[in-house]
């Protein structure tokens, strides 16, 4: 009985804890002094402090591309079309639930691109391949002419369907 009620305690204390935890945002002021706060600066509360999970401050954001800077992006400009280049070979490892494989199916035929699509879940003969590529079992394992490229990465699938 008595441990029983110290558990309790402790796991109370515990939950307790993890409840009144809350976000801590670091910054560092004009003349370079490091500022710990449960608040944004005021100064800068859009791009002058980055929240974390760990609550440790990364980078500040920058402001999204506009329309004119993406189109004119590498990542988005087109690679040569599928039907010119008859070399390009290309395999995606998914599952039915991923939202990023999805994604890259969407990025291929948007383009035009012919490719060919492995539900690692259904197929266990494409699953022992996809753990080559990827031993961490993360979806989707897009192989380009024999390049894997893990996750949904435009920019990587340019680079790799235009041979660089």
């Amino acid at each position: 009985m008595r441990h029983t009620i110290r558990h309790t305690i402790v796991l109370l204390l515990l939950l307790t804890s993890a409840a009144v935890a809350g976000s801590i945002y670091k910054w560092v002021d004009d003349q370079g002094a490091t500022h710990y706060s449960d608040q944004a600066p005021e100064a800068n509360r859009v791009e002058g402090a980055v929240e974390t999970r760990q609550g440790v401050a990364g980078r500040p954001l920058s402001p999204p591309p506009t329309a004119a800077e993406t189109a004119q992006s590498p990542a988005t400009m087109d690679p040569p079309a599928a039907q010119e280049r008859k070399d390009v070979t290309v395999e995606i490892y998914t599952t039915s639930w991923c939202r990023y494989c999805r994604d890259a199916k969407n990025y291929f035929q948007s383009r035009g691109i012919v490719f060919k699509e492995y539900d690692i879940e259904k197929d266990p003969k494409a699953a022992r391949r996809h753990k080559r590529y990827n031993p961490r079992g993360g979806v989707p394992v897009t192989v380009i002419n024999g390049r894997p490229i893990v996750g949904f990465a435009p920019a990587a699938f340019a680079q790799a369907l235009n041979g660089s």
